[in-house]
């Protein structure tokens, strides 16, 4: 309540926060290679999430053409919306 206490804990493999198991048996070398390109870009910075346009499944656009939502956008935290083509829905 004083604001000393972070609200928020976030982190990813370059934090340590979480790790990759390793690949089972049936993971082709080709995926492997593919995953671990991913982690690599996931490492540095570089991977973008979501890159618009991006509609929910009501028809809303979400996320503009031409914008990203990178790694530690706070938008990630609050998704209350199914993507295009998804039926179903976040209301309780």
């Amino acid at each position: 309540m004083a604001g000393d206490i972070p609200h928020l804990l976030r982190g990813g493999l370059s934090d340590n926060f979480c790790k990759l198991s390793p690949y089972g048996p049936v993971v082709s070398e080709a995926a492997q290679a593919d995953a671990e390109a991913a982690r690599n870009k996931l490492l540095k910075g570089d991977l973008v999430i979501y890159t618009g346009e991006l509609k929910n499944n009501k028809g809303n656009t979400v996320l503009a053409a031409g914008e990203n939502y990178e790694q530690q956008n706070l938008e990630l935290e609050k998704m209350d919306w199914l993507i295009d083509g998804v039926k179903g829905s976040v209301d309780g």
